[in-house]
This record gives structure tokens, C-alpha cells and sequence, in this order.
């Protein structure tokens, strides 16, 4: 895949083909390795784990 630069680039297009990215910001190359090298998160929580989650740190 060949990288464009913003100028190049047409709404929608990416630095990188990150799968979580919705808006790319063109970071620097130095951001964009640390964020791209952060492991993927779990997946969403559902409702109720939300509120199970919500519960157990506001617990006091």
C-alpha cells in the first residue's frame, strides 16, 4: 500500500490501514508507530457489564 499525504488524500483515506481508526489524523510517524504498538483493546462491554463495571469502581 502506498502512503499519500494529506494534499493527496481524498475524504476517507488513511495513513495507515488501521481496522479502529474512523478519522485519521495524519500524526507524525513517531505518534503514529506508539499508537499502531498499543495492544488491541478487548471489544466493547455490553450494557450490563457497563453497569456491573460502573458498580464495582464506585463501590465505597
Amino acid at each position: 500500500m502506498e502512503k499519500k499525504t494529506a494534499e493527496e488524500c481524498v475524504a476517507g483515506c488513511k495513513k495507515h490501514p488501521c481496522e479502529d481508526c474512523t478519522f485519521c489524523q495524519w500524526c507524525s510517524d513517531d505518534r503514529c508507530r506508539m499508537c499502531r504498538a498499543k495492544k488491541k483493546c478487548g471489544g466493547k462491554l455490553s450494557q450490563a457489564e457497563q453497569i456491573a463495571l460502573y458498580e464495582e469502581i464506585n463501590r465505597k
